[in-house]
């Protein structure tokens, strides 16, 4: 999955302050995040597994989630 350069500058600062220390949660929500995540969340709720195919994790979410643990090797 590739982040949408804006979500992932804003991703960066909240990273960058919470590092420094800055108390985060007691400003207004960031809009353009809130509205990232509420899309993911939907798109990934969809069944993970189905019954009948009995095909597991779409390859999708799988490469998903490698990307996400690479990312956080850095």
């Amino acid at each position: 999955m590739q982040l949408p350069e804006e979500v992932h500058a804003r991703i960066q600062d909240l990273v960058a302050r919470k590092l420094a220390g800055d108390e985060l949660g007691m400003g207004a929500p960031d809009t353009l995040l809130n509205t990232f995540i509420e899309a993911q969340l939907n798109k990934w709720s969809r069944p993970l597994f189905d019954v009948r195919s009995q095909v597991g994790l779409p390859q999708e979410l799988e490469n998903v989630l490698v990307r996400v643990l690479t990312e956080s090797e850095r």
